[in-house]
């Protein structure tokens, strides 16, 4: 028996080490492209060119951050109405954020108004709903950009960001599963003591249920957020004249390529600046996370 106990800690033992060697190798081949990005940010072009791996100098190799800040640019030019403007990396930035904000809020807010109702009542219909909801997840939809775009064309929504805001978010998708999941394993006595208080459906939904989800709600925002900060297909299709950061950099990144002006390293000081403000959120939100991780409970 102590053999076999024996046989049976150093078998776990063995798994873990193994375990944890692959997911410290798969760490470090996620850290290795920033590290050199941000090596070769610092490098000027000549001393790439020479020897790319060579570890640089960040106080002289600061300026390459200058000129991307300034080349960093972009110029709408609307014929209809005749007129051109010049954006530079600070309203990119303005853009970026209340995008990226708002497109995250709504695709967080709108999937929990759906996901509470079906996860907390019972109706007809609901089951339906559901499989609906995973049913659309699961069959691949191609080729509905065109149409999607031809019926924001007719509403007025292209090129015009209230709008675009406003109808960005859905109430299903991925954030659906995840936060009916979430709702479901909630208990229900927190529901029946709220009512015999004389509490009603809202003031159980925003004071009860939506307190305790937000922990989840934060991470899906901030998810969002990064996602929808690196998108530049938005402005590619649907908001060609507020470009956010990253279609800037996009753009910086298509015109350096073609015109072969701009070196590698202050094109990468360009990647590497559009990266901070994502970093510095998901940094700050960790804590956040973590202090709003609270243990609720019922009385006897």
């Amino acid at each position: 028996m102590k053999s076999g106990k024996k046989l049976s800690a150093l078998s776990d033992k063995i798994v873990f080490i193994t375990v944890g060697i692959v997911i410290l190798l798969y760490s470090i081949s996620l850290l290795i492209p920033i590290l050199v990005t941000i090596n070769t940010s610092f490098k000027d072009a000549y001393e790439y060119i020479i020897d790319p791996v060579k570890i640089s100098n960040p106080i002289k190799g600061f300026s390459n951050y200058i000129d991307a800040f300034k080349s960093i640019k972009y110029t709408v030019v609307n014929q209809t109405l005749g007129y051109e403007i010049t954006y530079g990396i600070g309203d990119m930035m303005i853009f970026s954020i209340v995008i990226a904000s708002v497109t995250a809020f709504m695709n967080v807010f709108l999937p929990s108004l759906t996901a509470y109702a079906i996860a907390r009542y019972d109706f007809w219909g609901k089951k339906i709903i559901y499989q609906i909801a995973i049913l659309t997840m699961i069959i691949p939809i191609i080729g509905n950009l065109a149409s999607s775009l031809s019926i924001r064309m007719q509403l007025g929504i292209y090129d015009n960001i209230i709008p675009y805001l406003l109808t960005c978010g859905s109430g299903f998708g991925f954030n659906f599963i995840l936060l009916h999941g979430a709702f479901k394993a909630l208990p229900k006595e927190y529901q029946e003591a709220a009512s015999m208080d004389g509490a009603g459906h809202f003031t159980i939904m925003f004071r009860i249920y939506y307190p305790m989800m937000l922990p989840l709600f934060f991470s899906l925002f901030v998810l969002g957020f990064v996602g929808a900060w690196n998108d530049y297909m938005v402005n590619v299709v649907y908001l060609p004249s507020y470009p956010t950061l990253a279609y800037g950099v996009y753009y910086f990144q298509q015109n350096s390529t073609l015109m072969g002006e701009i070196p590698e390293p202050t094109k990468q000081a360009g990647f590497i600046i559009m990266a901070i403000p994502t970093t510095i959120i998901w940094l700050v939100s960790q804590k956040f996370i973590v202090s709003k991780m609270t243990v609720g409970g019922l009385k006897g």
